[in-house]
């Protein structure tokens, strides 16, 4: 089949940094192609540098030269406000320009991640486009700061009209697990023939890879024990209830020898400004008196993060929802044991007390019950984690990418 596989035209693909989308983007592309489909993948030009048209690892990457708009880096209520209206019309602009380009001719399968984006393609492509375009679903992508942001409550209930709308003009819809499904037919009136359930994948064979974790246990001070935590600074996050379990850890179970290092961006990758979140984040860290215990690195890139995968001792995702939660299948393939919270994306992966632990959402006490059990019982770190690292080879990319490819041929678009 000839596949195009749309970014979030927000960052540059291949991601040396990035979130779900950008990693979601690339690397079902890269699997398509093995697979032995004709793959393209359309983002944008960020600078002049950039070329319109290369090949990557057997994918041809196409970008256009739709204007980019930028503004100041300032943190403040009314930049973030402009901010989050500056992407959705840059999100606007560029499915424009892939809508009049020539990059669509003789393509059969349109696949688009982001909501604005896909949107733009079904208004401005038309009804031929919108028969060959896929919805991959994975979270709200409204910008954070922004009025609209109070509509991105679908992981809860179909509340967004615009997303509502794109669940009904497009010929399929991936959804990244059953819940979302159930919402998708039952509160926004689905088809329910036109939505497959497929979650992200997991690169094993490059992740798996023998990494030294010295130097980075080094640069967080040596610690006997290091807990991680990577994700975006978002309130959904939960983190105050990790840096809280921290507070318990340390201050209750006299546990001093430890470091929770705390990975990922403010809200969006270009956003440039630091989140009220993080700030709060931060005060709680203070008056709690860790601030020799918990660490916030930011965004770090793709080799760091495997790094810190290896060197961690357990994964910790403490999310209030969660579509997925790709992290914890990657700390999987490292072998860690990982604690989440018991929402649909987490308890998907995670067999409680088999590979990981599950606790309630907002529990810091019971996270830091389980890290305890973890840290005081090394054998038992050993054995969960082998069971993570054998339930993770059952996620590959290899097989995701398959799923897509049937769901391609299982969804026609005589459905639309």
């Amino acid at each position: 089949m000839n596949i195009l596989v749309v970014s979030s035209g927000s960052v540059k693909i291949p991601a040396e940094f990035g979130g779900g989308i950008e990693e979601h983007v690339w690397k079902l592309s890269l699997a398509l192609a093995r697979l032995g489909h004709n793959v393209t993948v359309v983002d944008r030009c960020y600078s002049t540098s950039d070329k319109c048209l290369e090949e990557v690892s057997g994918v041809m990457v196409r970008r256009l030269r739709a204007p980019l708009l930028r503004g100041p880096k300032i943190s403040n209520k009314f930049a973030r406000h402009l901010y989050a209206l500056r992407s959705i019309l840059n999100s606007i602009i560029f499915s424009l320009y892939l809508s009049l380009s020539k990059v669509l001719e003789d393509v059969e399968i349109i696949t688009s991640f982001e909501t604005v984006v896909t949107f733009g393609l079904a208004i401005f492509g038309g009804r031929k486009l919108r028969s060959k375009l896929f919805y991959v679903y994975s979270s709200p992508s409204w910008p954070p700061g922004m009025f609209l942001g109070r509509l991105q409550r679908f992981s809860v209930r179909p509340a967004s009209i615009l997303t509502v709308w794109v669940l009904k003009h497009v010929r399929g819809v991936i959804a990244q697990n059953l819940d979302i499904k159930k919402k998708f037919i039952h509160q926004a009136g689905v088809d329910p023939r036109r939505v497959a359930v497929i979650t992200p994948g997991v690169n094993i064979e490059r992740l798996r890879v023998d990494i030294g974790t010295k130097h980075i246990r080094n640069k967080y001070g040596s610690p006997k024990f290091l807990i991680l935590f990577v994700g975006r600074i978002h309130p959904h996050k939960g983190i105050e209830y990790l840096i809280k379990a921290a507070a318990i850890l340390v201050r209750q179970y006299n546990i001093f020898d430890v470091k929770f290092v705390v990975v990922g961006p403010d809200g969006q990758f270009d956003a440039g400004y630091r989140s009220k979140y993080r700030l709060y984040l931060q005060e709680i860290v203070h008056n709690l008196g860790l601030e020799s215990f918990v660490i916030f690195t930011g965004p770090i890139s793709r080799k760091d993060l495997a790094e810190s995968y290896q060197a961690c001792d357990v994964f910790v995702l403490p999310s209030l929802s969660e579509t997925y939660g790709l992290v914890v299948s990657e700390a999987m393939v490292f072998g860690k044991p990982v604690v989440g919270t018991n929402v649909s994306g987490i308890a998907m992966q995670i067999s409680d007390g088999e590979n990981g632990f599950l606790v309630s959402p907002k529990n810091a006490m019971a996270i830091a019950d389980r890290l305890k059990y973890l840290l005081d019982n090394p054998e038992e770190r050993i054995r969960i984690g082998s069971n993570a690292s054998r339930a993770a080879e059952k996620r590959d990319w290899k097989n995701i990418a398959k799923n897509f490819a049937e769901a391609y041929i299982n969804i026609p678009a005589t459905f639309y």
